[in-house]
């Protein structure tokens, strides 16, 4: 306790110049640190939604593919990429960027593409945004295709 007591009551301390230089290199250090921290987090932000995105359109190009393996090739209009047929509907409303599929939709579709290759082989593409909130051309989007053939 006594020893405690000593310090405080020395006169030993931090001199101005030795406080005002810690706080200055503190000034510098800090918005470093800040800096990389939010690289970082923004870069994960970015590649979980791009993960997103990846997964969606995947599962959506799987989806128009069971359909389209599953339709006569005649309900199959390419040319305006649609599929319609007693059982499904597909069909692309470019207005709105969405793939209609039956009643429920696919939101925030760039473009929708079915090619016929051969006979009865089609190719299907989808370009989808990675952001929810984004519809002009500016924005990133996510390209996936396949090769299907109908029946």
């Amino acid at each position: 306790m006594n020893k405690f007591k000593n310090i405080i009551q020395s006169n030993k301390g931090f001199t101005l110049v030795e406080v005002i230089l810690t706080i200055a290199i503190l000034g510098i250090v800090i918005p470093m640190i800040l800096s990389m921290v939010t690289d970082i987090y923004s870069t994960v932000i970015t590649n979980t939604q791009r993960m997103n995105a990846k997964e969606i359109t995947q599962l959506n190009l799987s989806r128009i593919s069971r359909h389209i393996k599953n339709t006569d090739s005649k309900n199959i209009l390419a040319d305006q990429d649609k599929v319609v047929s007693d059982d499904i509907t597909i069909k692309y409303i470019k207005n709105d960027k969405k793939i209609k599929i039956n009643g429920s939709y696919l939101n925030n579709i760039k473009t929708f593409k079915i090619k016929k290759i051969d006979g009865k082989v089609y190719e299907i593409k989808i370009e989808k945004y990675l952001y929810d909130d984004c519809k002009d051309d500016s924005c990133d989007t996510m390209t996936m295709q396949t090769i299907v053939k109908s029946r």
